[in-house]
């Protein structure tokens, strides 16, 4: 990937789909795939709030094995600005870590929040 659109997609904005995400923990994923796409249903909370968001289109899933899903904090970033002659930029980049050092991150073509 060009260094400029590097630098661009670490430096996006938080998605408006979720301020501040980083202060939620991921709790649970849930898959869907229908017709060679796949959809991602994340459960994540904060001691006040709770939600559930739907990825649509998700692309280059890594997810940790086993229960070291627990305590990752978010990171949801609106990539839709992020122009690139030679690589196809997603509109949603998603990623996050835990104190163990686990890690979750993905692309997806749309999110919302689900109520």
């Amino acid at each position: 990937m060009e260094t400029l659109v590097i630098g661009q997609v670490d430096e996006a904005p938080d998605h408006p789909v979720l301020p501040r995400a980083q202060a939620y923990d991921v709790r649970e994923l849930r898959f869907h795939w229908r017709d060679e796409t796949a959809a991602l249903e994340l459960e994540a909370s904060t001691h006040e709030d709770y939600v559930v968001l739907r990825f649509d289109g998700v692309k280059d899933l890594c997810i940790p094995s086993g229960d070291a899903i627990t305590g990752i904090r978010l990171r949801i970033q609106d990539t839709s600005a992020c122009p690139s002659r030679t690589h196809r930029i997603f509109p949603v980049r998603v990623g996050g870590t835990n104190e163990q050092g686990y890690s979750l991150r993905f692309w997806a073509e749309s999110v919302r929040r689900i109520d």
